[in-house]
Formats: structure tokens, sequence, C-alpha cells
């Protein structure tokens, strides 16, 4: 599995679950004076700070390896399994 973080899902998971919360004055608000530019505009930094926060951090999501990249790190995998001399 990738360790990469997707940090677009969580943007959206980030801002559907401040949408379940909200209320409407926030939402008129909102609309009628604009905002901050939202998660789309914090840093990935920001939002893996934000989204551990408010999920922990075994919630966060990961972009899937490509089969390339998970050859790669059964590659990896197996020269340390030999380094350390452990048994198939």
């Amino acid at each position: 599995m990738s360790r990469i973080p997707d940090y677009d899902k969580m943007r959206d998971m980030l801002a559907e679950s401040e949408l379940e919360s909200i209320d409407q004055a926030t939402i008129y608000d909102i609309i009628r004076y604009g905002n901050m530019g939202g998660w789309e505009a914090m840093t990935d930094e920001e939002v893996l700070e934000s989204f551990v926060e408010y999920f922990d951090s075994y919630k966060v999501p990961k972009i899937p390896l490509t089969k390339e990249e998970m050859n790669q790190e059964a590659l990896k995998n197996e020269d340390k399994r030999i380094e350390r001399g452990d048994p198939r």
C-alpha cells in the first residue's frame, strides 16, 4: 500500500464533515460574503494536520500504488529480507 497521503480525498472528507455540522447562518455568511478559499486554498501540511486532529492518523487516505510501484516495493522488501538473513 502506498504511503503517500491522498490530500484531495482528505480535503473532501473535511469539507463533508463540516457540511454535516454547519448551521444555516454560516451558510448564509459564506454565500453572502464569500470565504477564504476553503480547504482547497490550504497547504497539504495544513490539511494533513487538520485531518489528523479531526479523524485521527489511521484514517488518512492513501493514493494506491501502480503495479510498477508495487513491484519496486516488493523488490525492496525482498532485498531487506535477504540483508537480514530472514528465511523465506
